[in-house]
């Protein structure tokens, strides 16, 4: 049973941009996605609660969720996923392998997807992870990626890019958009989480700031995956304005499903991406 406690703040680092200091989730909407005008060529929303889209746990069922999703959107598209696996591979629809799924396609070993066709949905599954989209309106280039500490630190999101920049976008035009994900305050790791930012802190700097350390565990910390990702994406390029970031979390929030809330049977929430 989720619990009723969605206004989380995204906590503050003092050198840390303004655009990025989202108070709480007072921005928040019957529709969770991309809200700015950069986004107006794709259809791009969050499914949460009652959708479950973890096969492992549901089965077939997942098929007839994605079947009515697809139904009441009115969308007629082929839709491609990823067997997950907190990795930086990312696929590219029509260069990669996929293979045949439950629903649609889906590409093994990869956590993320890229395209620059039409009427093609990415579907990409979270539940305390952060998802990520970037769209380059220019090009008509899609992606969208699975950032969990290990891909957010392993380099999913510059992976995305890359594909992207393969078919033809520039930094310059690409817009990213940071999902919901666990807030902070529900966030803690331990010492070899922190380890390994530590060992991307030269080449990304002020990613440490993501973190606070506990003032009552000892060698644990509380990790801020949506400022992780935003420094990230700064540094590989992206424009802060062209940024923007979820005010919703998954913890707390009785909309979205939270692997850390719901414990071992947790549901996964799933964020549908196209080019219209």
């Amino acid at each position: 049973m989720k619990n009723d406690n969605s206004n989380e703040k995204i906590l503050k680092s003092n050198d840390i941009d303004s655009n990025f200091l989202v108070e709480n989730s007072e921005k928040s909407s019957e529709h969770i996605g991309p809200s700015s005008k950069s986004f107006r060529d794709l259809f791009s929303k969050v499914y949460g609660v009652p959708y479950d889209f973890r096969f492992k746990t549901v089965g077939d069922k997942v098929a007839l969720d994605v079947k009515n999703i697809l139904k009441s959107e009115s969308l007629n598209a082929i839709v491609y996923s990823c067997f997950q696996t907190h990795s930086k591979n990312v696929r590219i629809i029509g260069k990669d392998e996929d293979k045949p799924f439950v629903y649609g396609r889906i590409f093994m070993d990869s956590d993320g997807i890229v395209t620059n066709r039409r009427n093609e949905i990415l579907l990409i599954k979270f539940a305390d992870c952060t998802p990520i989209v970037f769209y380059d309106s220019n090009m008509k280039i899609l992606g969208s990626c699975h950032s969990g500490w290990r891909g957010t630190v392993g380099g999913v999101s510059k992976s995305t890019i890359e594909a992207m920049e393969s078919l033809g976008s520039s930094i310059k035009d690409i817009h990213a958009y940071i999902g919901p994900s666990i807030g902070q305050e529900n966030y803690e790791v331990g010492l070899d989480v922190y380890d390994e930012f530590l060992k991307i802190s030269d080449e990304v700097p002020h990613i440490l700031t993501a973190f606070n350390k506990s003032k009552t565990k000892e060698d644990k910390y509380y990790l801020n995956m949506k400022l992780a990702n935003y420094i990230i994406l700064k540094s590989l390029g992206i424009k802060e304005e062209n940024i923007e970031v979820s005010p919703e979390f998954t913890f707390g929030n009785p909309r979205i499903h939270s692997a850390r809330e719901e414990g071992e049977g947790y549901g996964l929430n799933a964020i549908l991406t196209m080019i219209k």
